[in-house]
Formats: C-alpha cells, structure tokens, sequence
C-alpha cells in the first residue's frame, strides 16, 4: 500500500515503473500530436489571421468605397424663396439640401459669396440636387460676383 495525496493506493511498484517509463504518446493512446501536426495547426493558425484580415479590409473598403462625399467650391445663390445654390466654377448650379442636422448650416450665406461644401452625389437634373453635410464661407461676395450666363438660364426657368 502506498499513500498518494493523502489516499492509498495498492500500486505494484514495477508495473508503475514501467509505465512511467514508457513514450508519453503510448501513455495518452496516441493523443499527442506529431511534428507534422503540430505545423499543419500552425499553417491554418496563420491562413485563418491572413483571410480574416482580407476580409476586414475589404469590408473597410466597401465602407469607403460607397461613401461618395465629394468637396465643391463654388458661388452661392440664394433665391427669393429661400433656396440655397452652389454655382461652381463652370457655372454649373446645383441646389443644396441640407442634410447635416445642423438647421443653420446656410444661415449668413448671401449669394455671391465663395463657399466651400461636402455633399452626396449630384442628381443629373437641371439645376442639380445634392444633399450637403458641410457648409464653410470661404470669403464674403456679392451678387454680381455670379455667372452672368447662368443667372439667366436660371431666371428663364423661374429662379429668382
């Protein structure tokens, strides 16, 4: 009889001698891993790293690939009824809409004035439509520093 952890136990001091002379591998019944084991769980460790930090990185790309916020500078118009323009420099003119959830985004525009706003896509109509989330006076203008020729396309289409 042998006391182990406070317990006996009737051991056979040779049979346990042999065992704990035999390979590890025969003590777990071949549950231990070989050296080709042990790199093939290295190998896919490291495959499964790469492909989760393709897939992250695409997944940031789409993000910003669809974030199509542009930056245009440009006059503003503002017309008699309130509504905001940018002319930009080949006096194209698109309408403004205010989409920052910041209600004073215009407040203290006139038209003339250089601006300088990030916006959405543009719609393809005439005047253009874009929706803005940045608004910023670049210098302070005057009506007459508008494009002639615009003014009049926009005066024959009823904007004032």
């Amino acid at each position: 009889m042998e006391k182990l952890n406070g317990t006996w136990y009737d051991i056979d001091k040779q049979v346990f001698a042999e065992r704990m002379q035999q390979p590890f591998e025969q003590m777990t019944h071949g549950m231990s891993m070989s050296t080709a084991d042990t790199e093939r769980m290295h190998m896919k460790k490291i495959a499964i790293s790469v492909l989760s930090l393709i897939l992250i990185a695409a997944a940031v790309f789409a993000i910003y690939a669809n974030s199509t916020y542009q930056t245009i500078t440009g006059r503003c118009f503002v017309t008699t009824n309130g509504i905001y323009m940018i002319i930009d420099k080949n006096g194209s003119p698109t309408v403004m809409d205010n989409q920052s959830g910041n209600g004073s985004l215009f407040d203290g525009l006139n038209s003339g004035d250089k601006i300088r706003i990030t916006c959405d896509m543009i719609q393809t109509s005439y005047p253009g439509k874009t929706g803005v989330i940045r608004c910023r006076l670049i210098a302070k203008g005057s009506y007459d520093d508008l494009p002639e020729k615009t003014l009049a396309e926009l005066h024959e289409m009823g904007w004032r």
